[in-house]
């Protein structure tokens, strides 16, 4: 999560949306900067709102701008499947090292998910607990250029996004049946990425 106090902005760091690449970009040009502990670093917007946003507009930005990535939910999922298959995560019990994407993702719709399977989900991540969308400015993964031309503009400065924390490249089958099981179980993510311009 970053935040600016002028310009106005805070900035939540979606899993798996190229947060790393932001915040190592644009860290040095926003006035709270909280990335070493996951739960800091990606608190979501119901969070946000229960425990931060008062001092925040008290003390920092009054109405600052609300910003986030969301990647397309297939992509995205994929994504957490590598990332927790990393050979640094061998023997974490969170480590998907062996299981197939399709396991991953039947294992991630289930009732009981198992441990490397629970990564929680990007339209729980950005919408508030009326279940609305609690950021004013939500960026499709794949325009990130547009992203940090905002980002830019809003802060004065010409900084270029890098590619960081990019997770081993596996084999990523998964059956058409889980394909469609998967996109009734996050129809959600689906429906609000989708409408993204």
């Amino acid at each position: 999560m970053l935040i600016s106090k002028r310009p106005p902005i805070v900035f939540f760091a979606v899993p798996k949306t190229a947060s790393v690449s932001i915040e190592t970009a644009f860290a040095p040009h926003f006035d709270m900067v909280m990335s070493k502990h996951p739960s800091l670093k990606h608190m979501n917007v119901r969070i946000y709102e229960a425990s931060l946003a008062n001092f925040v507009t008290r003390r920092v930005a009054k109405s600052p701008v609300r910003i986030a990535v969301m990647r397309e939910p297939f992509d995205w999922i994929l994504s957490w499947y590598r990332y927790r298959a990393r050979p640094e995560n061998d023997g974490a019990e969170n480590s998907s090292k062996g299981v197939s994407a399709d396991e991953f993702i039947r294992s991630y719709i289930s009732d009981d998910p198992a441990p490397w399977a629970q990564v929680g989900s990007q339209y729980t991540f950005v919408t508030n607990k009326h279940d609305e969308l609690g950021v004013d400015r939500l960026y499709r993964f794949d325009d990130l250029p547009r992203l940090a031309g905002f980002l830019n503009k809003r802060l004065g400065q010409n900084v270029s996004l890098g590619r960081l924390n990019i997770s081993p490249q596996i084999g990523d089958d998964v059956s058409e049946e889980t394909k469609r099981a998967y996109r009734d179980f996050a129809s959600k993510d689906f429906d609000l990425f989708e409408s993204l311009g």
